[in-house]
């Protein structure tokens, strides 16, 4: 599909002169990878909606191309390869990420564990909320 896609874009580019027949196959190739890489892309964001965790998934998907273009990474036959092997990496991340998060704590200034980020009461460790809330003692 990704494939026809780019075909298509290609051959209007030479149907209205925006490139010659001789640079058909760059930019073919070129659309071809810059489709790839938006597919693959939507379909992590896409999972990574469905089982809420966006955030980290696009904190996953930045650090996961860096790493993978400083290390030449690992590179499937097909498309479809990579996006279902980089979708198995970010659920393994997502099944396991409670234990790494028991494992290494992560301590603030104060001694808070700011590991469990959904269950912290940031709102609740203000000095303001402290304020407002004022024990009732009846007797």
């Amino acid at each position: 599909m990704v494939e026809k896609i780019s075909s298509i874009l290609t051959q209007r580019m030479v149907n209205e002169n925006i490139i010659s027949v001789n640079e058909y196959d760059y930019y073919h190739y070129k659309l071809l990878v810059y489709c790839e890489f938006i597919v693959g892309h939507s379909v992590l964001l896409l999972v990574a909606l469905c089982f809420r965790f966006a955030l980290r998934a696009i904190v996953f998907l930045f650090v996961f191309n860096l790493l993978r273009g400083y290390t030449n990474g690992y590179h499937c036959e097909t498309n479809i390869g990579c996006v279902t092997l980089s979708v198995c990496v970010l659920l393994w991340i997502r099944l396991h990420e409670s234990i790494f998060l028991e494992k290494w704590t992560i301590y603030q200034g104060g001694g808070d564990v700011i590991n469990d980020f959904y269950n912290y009461h940031w709102f609740s460790k203000s000095p303001e909320y402290e304020s407002k809330r004022k024990r009732v003692s009846f007797g």
